[in-house]
């Protein structure tokens, strides 16, 4: 199985080639005030390339599609963390140092 910070890589990595729906471009958005308040340095240039990366490509509808837009439609919902606390699934599986180790550093964040 692949771990969830690899998936969340490569879910947006691919977002170039196969595409998601709105659900990544507000992936992208949570991304970016995750960095932030994980203190990790992005800027508003990298938010509007993940989501204009997911908008020019929503009407490429590879086979990979529905798995990008699965992917980040549950990387959005709400979960439970593990000490009970419901918060959006991408802050309640993975850390800061997830953060700066795997998607932050795909988008500008550090590496």
């Amino acid at each position: 199985m692949m771990r969830p910070a690899l998936l969340l890589a490569a879910c947006l990595a691919a977002g170039a080639l196969s595409g998601c729906s709105n659900d990544c471009q507000t992936l992208c958005n949570e991304m970016g005030k995750y960095w932030q308040d994980c203190g990790l340095p992005f800027g508003d240039a990298e938010v509007a390339d993940c989501k204009k990366s997911f908008r020019d490509q929503l009407n490429n509808k590879e086979d990979d599609f529905d798995t990008y837009r699965a992917t980040c439609r549950q990387l959005t919902s709400v979960e439970e963390n593990d000490d009970g606390d419901r918060m959006i699934a991408l802050r309640a599986r993975f850390t800061c140092d997830d953060m700066e180790a795997g998607p932050g550093g795909a988008f500008g964040g550090t590496e």
